[in-house]
């Protein structure tokens, strides 16, 4: 499999024009208002959405925001929360965060073409970050340490849905979460460049 690490700005053209085709419901507050990236100081960066609707801190669904990279072996930096029973047990087969597995918690991800289902696929969720993440109605904010990020940010920013999708190659390393692995995509809602 190849992976693909796009620029931001390149980045930003192609979920513009990919989102107009997949037809997922988004949840009300999946809209992108208003969005920065900002240095606190020398180790640490906050990174700030405003949502069109307050964002529930359980969402129970698999979901995320971006922070798109210019540059970097990653191609963003996310937020997500994938609470996801694959094999009907009852139980989150999807737990990978040390931090806060059925809830929100970051991750740098790899990006790849996307397929009929999926605006990207994700080729590999690189690590999953320690970040103080925090909700306040329509408003998330991240305070992320600085040697976490892997290049600099761009202006974008995407809110999107995690799904499975057979037609992506097996995101790396989902095989030591599930036998087998999943192979995962995700379909962007909203993008505010």
């Amino acid at each position: 499999m190849t992976k693909t690490v796009f620029l931001g700005a390149t980045l930003a053209a192609i979920l513009t024009v990919s989102i107009l085709g997949y037809a997922f419901a988004a949840e009300s507050w999946q809209g992108i208002v208003n969005d920065s990236v900002t240095e606190k100081n020398s180790n640490t960066t906050v990174l700030q959405i405003t949502a069109t609707d307050t964002v529930p801190r359980q969402a129970g669904i698999l979901v995320g925001f971006a922070w798109l990279y210019a540059d970097g072996p990653n191609t963003a930096f996310t937020i997500t929360t994938h609470n996801a029973d694959v094999n009907s047990d009852g139980k989150n087969d999807v737990r990978d965060s040390l931090q806060n597995k059925d809830g929100w918690h970051a991750h740098n991800v790899v990006l790849a073409d996307g397929t009929d289902l999926s605006t990207f696929c994700i080729a590999e969720i690189s690590d999953a970050p320690t970040s103080g993440i925090a909700f306040n109605e329509a408003n998330v904010k991240v305070n992320v340490r600085n040697s976490a990020l892997t290049g600099s940010l761009s202006t974008a920013t995407a809110a999107f849905d995690i799904v499975v999708d057979p037609d992506c190659e097996i995101t790396l390393p989902t095989e030591s979460v599930i036998d087998g692995g999943l192979p995962l995509g995700i379909v962007v809602h909203d993008l505010n460049p």
